[in-house]
């Protein structure tokens, strides 16, 4: 009897102690499950905010959401003072001002520069700043006034707060079987995107000459560089058309096309270059340039520096032209500069290009004929296409048919449904030779549609960019002056291309226009060349502008501006220029609006009991 008594005792501990671990894991699973959602919903935040950040670009320390999600909620901060959990960068004021600064300086000496992070973001009472590196105890090629505050001067001994926008999200989910609700934290670190738009003039001394580019503030991934054969200071016009464009990913991987044409002249003298071991060509400007162009100056990528670049002048001259140039990194992770052959099959249609390396976000196009490179040729072609995705793209281009007694064959086109447009710059005028579209951005490269194949394979530069925000698209030229407000870009951007054949929308080939090309950074930081060879003037009419004052110049005919705009701001859903000058024709502009990257951030999580 007690044996059995004994035995029934011992059976039922061992129920107990079965039925205790079945809901002790019960609750452990329900806790790692809550622990999941809490996480899970904390991200959300994380996401929630960076997108209202990028789309604002409010200043760092002003943003705060809360919401409820179901029986789970989330609440996320900007950094603004010390935080209850560790960020990846401390925001406390760990140093101070070491001397007073005024609005305009560049240049931050603080108390210590010990434990901020190598370039970022500052913040000096309500100014947010922008540093691009350090030099000892001073924050050097300083932005000031950004995300929207007001450049100031402070004074000595005045807080330095790294403000980094690094965010904090908290999620909880309801309390759990063991009534303690379940928090997950997560931290990320804003990087954002960093661009820098300016202006230098070519060297004089005798090749090879050696020129660094500085005061940029971080090391670029890309970079972009548009000219005119001008050398007085901009703006003005001058007689005879030589302009170029070309970019730069590394010292193996730069690509260049320029092209020039006479003024004056009793029939059409044109000739063009390209090149992929050169970023920047001049070519002779004046005296028969079509029959003997010839190579004046020409630069090469020496290196991708930490304040700049460096640029080798293999073949020089002695005048300083001005280069105008974007500097793209940051938040671009991957940058390629490189060619593909635009083939003559058209079945199918589509044509894949790979080998980039990566899946682009956007890519840029440049390209002359089909002439070897590194050779002059007569007859003049430069095109540049732009493309976001399949719905997303525009192109232009102008060709120039040399030793044409009656100057008449010079043409222009430009259309926002194709990404590569070839003219054959050989026929007399140049007609069509190709259009292709853009179809996608793929794994290892992209695709292109070709709805008219050149007759022979021609190559197509291309600059691709990983990472970033995008937007390539067009509008008009008002026609009054005063600003004019784009919107629709999806996110407050940072730096902004413009192009525009100077003539209305229409996707034919026409017979006179010009090209005009600029950019932006800041109301104080912006350019824009144009040039044009007329093909309604015997004898030719050849002229080139350039300005360090206008976003974009726009003219048709003689050395008149019909049209100039300046740059205002960049805008929480685009930008607002102001049109000092305007005429009646609403002339298309295409153009590329570059921002910062929503996920372009580092993570660190915690997660939190109460």
């Amino acid at each position: 009897m007690i044996a059995t008594v004994l035995a029934l005792l011992i059976f039922a501990l061992l129920i107990s102690v079965a039925v205790s671990l079945i809901t002790t894991g019960a609750n452990i699973g329900v806790q790692e499950l809550q622990g999941q959602q809490a996480f899970n919903i904390a991200e959300g935040g994380i996401e929630r905010a960076l997108n209202e950040f990028y789309k604002t670009g409010t200043s760092c320390n002003s943003l705060v959401y809360s919401s409820t999600l179901g029986n789970g909620s989330f609440t996320t901060d900007f950094t603004a003072s010390v935080p209850p959990y560790p960020y990846l960068y401390n925001p406390s004021p760990a140093t101070t001002l070491s001397n007073n600064i005024l609005a305009a300086d560049t240049t931050i000496p603080v108390a210590s520069t010990a434990g901020y992070a190598p370039q970022g973001r500052i913040r000096i009472d309500s100014e947010e700043i922008f540093y691009g590196s350090i030099s000892g105890n001073n924050f050097i090629n300083a932005q000031r006034g950004v995300a929207g505050t007001t450049a100031t001067g402070h004074l000595n001994t005045t807080p330095v707060y790294q403000n980094q926008c690094s965010i904090r999200s908290e999620g909880s989910i309801a309390s759990n079987p063991l009534a303690n609700p379940t928090k997950r934290v997560v931290e990320r670190a804003v990087e954002g995107i960093s661009t820098y738009r300016g202006s230098f003039t070519k060297p004089t001394g005798v090749a090879p000459v050696s020129q660094a580019i500085t005061g940029i503030g971080f090391r670029p991934k890309a970079v972009i560089f548009v000219w005119t054969q001008q050398t007085t200071p901009p703006p003005n016009f001058s007689a005879n058309a030589n302009a170029g464009i070309g970019f730069a990913t590394s010292a193996a991987n730069e690509r260049a096309v320029s092209v020039t044409a006479m003024d004056s002249s009793n029939e059409s003298d044109a000739g063009r270059r390209r090149s992929e071991s050169d970023a920047i060509i001049f070519l002779t400007n004046g005296g028969n340039v079509g029959a003997n162009t010839q190579l004046i100056a020409q630069a090469e990528l020496t290196s991708l520096d930490a304040d700049g670049f460096t640029l080798n002048w293999t073949t020089n001259d002695p005048n300083a032209y001005r280069i105008h140039f974007i500097a793209l990194g940051g938040d671009i992770t991957n940058a390629l500069a490189s060619t593909f052959t635009l083939n003559t099959t058209i079945v199918p249609p589509t044509q894949s290009v790979t080998g980039v390396g990566f899946q682009p976000d956007f890519v840029m196009f440049l390209w002359s004929f089909n002439e070897p490179v590194d050779s002059n040729r007569n007859n003049a072609e430069i095109g540049i296409g732009f493309a976001q995705s399949s719905t997303a793209r525009s192109a232009m281009v102008f060709a120039d048919r040399n030793n044409r007694a009656d100057n008449t064959s010079k043409r222009w086109q430009q259309r926002t449904n194709a990404a590569i447009l070839l003219l054959n710059p050989n026929a007399n005028p140049p007609n069509q030779d190709a259009i292709a579209d853009f179809v996608s951005m793929d794994a290892d490269g992209f695709t292109v549609n070709k709805s008219d194949a050149p007759a022979a394979n021609t190559p197509v530069f291309f600059l691709a960019l990983k990472g970033g925000r995008h937007k390539v698209d067009s509008f008009n030229q008002p026609a009054i002056t005063g600003n004019q407000t784009i919107t629709g870009v999806g996110f407050k951007p940072e730096e902004l291309l413009l192009a525009s054949f100077n003539l209305i929308a229409q996707a034919g080939i026409v017979g006179n226009g010009a090209i005009s090309i600029g950019s932006a950074k800041l109301p104080t930081s912006r350019g824009s060349i144009w040039f044009q060879d007329r093909s309604d003037l015997d004898p030719s009419e050849a002229n080139m502008y350039t300005s360090t004052t206008d976003v974009i110049t726009l003219a048709i005919g003689s050395a008149t501006v019909n049209a100039r705009a300046d740059f205002v701001s960049f805008d929480n859903d685009g930008f607002t220029l102001n049109w000092t000058t305007a005429d009646a024709t609403a002339r298309q502009i295409l153009y590329w609006a570059i921002g910062p990257n929503v996920d372009a951030t580092n993570i660190s999580q915690r997660e939190v009991y109460p």
